[in-house]
């Protein structure tokens, strides 16, 4: 549970990071860290739960999940 939790506040910290208003003003870097930070707290909390599936899935999302948003962005509004 508490792996799921980490992975879905990568998830909504990821979806910060877009341009919701249209103004142009640009994130601060360390909030494109943030999602891969939290996938490895999300690591962490499965480990020491001993959820080997979810050690794995969890920074691997929280690593995908910036290139995941650049791509869709990019193919919905276009280059």
């Amino acid at each position: 549970m508490t792996t799921w939790l980490w992975m879905v506040l990568a998830a909504l910290s990821g979806m910060d990071l877009l341009d919701w208003d249209g103004t142009g003003i640009a994130k601060p870097l360390w909030a494109f860290a943030l999602p891969s930070v939290l996938g490895l707290i999300g690591l962490v909390a499965a480990l020491v739960i001993r959820q080997v599936g979810w050690a794995i899935v969890s920074p691997v999302w929280g690593l995908a999940l910036v290139p995941l948003l650049i791509f869709v962005v990019t193919i919905i509004s276009g280059p």
